[in-house]
């Protein structure tokens, strides 16, 4: 970090502060912005928050608006930097707080599991021909792995 941005972060004020760390919360955990990815309806969320909202709910929506993903999610590196100047404290503690509450790789493997068998739930309650199935099951498998 430059002078001149020491200089603008030492400027601003504690009630200033207050007001950005409550602009900078993430709408799934409410908590500061932890690793931000923006989606392509600019709503921002923390990376961890949404790859487990991505495999509980197996949608590829956005959790505020509901618009669907068409594209990949873009990691916002910008607002990332912004938070880990403003609030170096609260970064620290939000990265142990995600390291402890990660699941372990056989509860992400318990997920995807579990969202494979509601994709074929779907597939046979809906009697639809199998080109439109498989193209919804192979979008979830591509946005699912980009968040990863």
């Amino acid at each position: 970090m430059n002078s001149s941005e020491n200089n603008i972060i030492n400027t601003i004020s504690n009630q200033q502060k207050g007001k950005i760390y409550n602009i900078l919360k993430c709408h799934l955990c409410s908590k500061i912005l932890y690793q931000p990815i923006t989606l392509h309806c600019q709503e921002t969320f923390c990376k961890p928050c949404l790859k487990i909202y991505t495999m509980k709910t197996s949608k590829q929506d956005c959790p505020k608006c509901h618009k669907p993903a068409f594209y990949q999610p873009i990691n916002n590196f910008k607002l990332w930097d912004l938070i880990n100047k403003l609030f170096p404290d609260v970064v620290k503690a939000r990265e142990e707080e995600i390291k402890k509450s990660t699941p372990k790789l056989s509860q992400i493997e318990e997920i995807k599991e579990e969202i494979i068998k509601n994709n074929w739930r779907e597939i046979i309650n809906k009697k639809t021909n199998n080109n439109t199935t498989s193209t919804h099951l192979l979008d979830n498998q591509i946005f699912i792995e980009q968040l990863f």
